[in-house]
């Protein structure tokens, strides 16, 4: 799980994931960004494979 903020460690598309692990959305963040930030913070960042 990556959060808000945190540096992206491998390029890519991610999904942004709820607390009952539900997809919200998706993204795509090159290596070394940060993660954008969210509308809720209990949302986090999966790689999606």
């Amino acid at each position: 799980m990556r959060y808000a903020g945190e540096e992206c460690p491998k390029t890519g598309l991610y999904r942004l994931v709820g607390a009952d692990g539900r997809i919200v959305g998706r993204i795509y963040v090159g290596a070394g960004e940060p993660f954008p930030p969210t509308a809720a913070k209990d949302l986090h960042y999966e790689i999606d494979f």
